[in-house]
């Protein structure tokens, strides 16, 4: 199992990954890969495709440019990560340090008064206007899973697992839009012995096509060569 601080990591250093696949030169690979083979069984699945839309069993749907599904998963992980900090800062966060009552003798209302304002510019608090990225949200986290010390109670072990759940959905999330999660796109073109071909790839693995019947294997760098 992924440790959570991983995928936190993985959201921090790849966000800037997704700023740059918005832009017209960015992008990621082709799905399926592109290959001889690969090339082949698509020509064959686009072929299928034309026909069922000819004979009215398309759905007529295209897919959304890469650009908005990138900037939707963006917005949607951000979202769900400040929305995270807010609602656990809420609960173990201590409220910054008050200021002296002005009966107070001056020097000693002026040292708690300074106190106070440390107090509530401590960097380790999670604000709640500002800074609210992303990766800021995922250090955060990161930080309150790893217990470092300043102005907070404990993680109850109720929210360290609802970081975990967020964390590990943002993480794929990413790695979905910039391309690399692990998928398989089902070939329409049957194998030789009639069972289900699959394509198989990302997570920086070499994709390979495979059926599920008779097992017949084939990579796209095999049918490149």
């Amino acid at each position: 199992m992924i440790p959570t601080t991983q995928h936190l990591d993985l959201i921090i250093n790849r966000w800037h990954d997704l700023h740059d696949a918005l832009a017209p030169s960015g992008g990621r690979a082709a799905w399926p890969p592109t290959g001889l083979l690969i090339t082949y069984l698509r020509q064959l699945e686009d072929a299928e495709s034309q026909r069922a839309a000819r004979d009215g069993s398309g759905t007529g749907e295209h897919a959304a440019p890469l650009v908005i599904d990138v900037l939707d998963t963006m917005r949607a992980v951000e979202a769900a990560l400040v929305t995270l900090a807010d609602q656990i800062a809420a609960q173990i966060q201590r409220p910054s340090m008050s200021h002296a009552p002005r009966d107070w003798p001056p020097t000693d209302r002026a040292r708690r008064d300074q106190r106070a304002d440390e107090d509530a510019a401590d960097p380790r608090r999670w604000r709640y206007i500002g800074q609210r990225t992303a990766p800021y949200a995922a250090a955060w986290l990161a930080a309150r899973l790893e217990a470092i010390p300043g102005p907070f109670g404990p993680l109850p072990e109720t929210e360290a697992a609802r970081i975990a759940r967020v964390a590990a959905g943002a993480a794929e999330r990413i790695l979905g839009a910039l391309g690399e999660a692990q998928r398989a796109a089902k070939v329409a073109r049957p194998c030789h012995c009639t069972g289900t071909l699959y394509v198989y790839g990302g997570g920086g693995t070499t994709p390979y096509v495979r059926c599920d019947t008779c097992g017949w294997t084939q990579t796209a760098a095999t049918a490149a060569a």
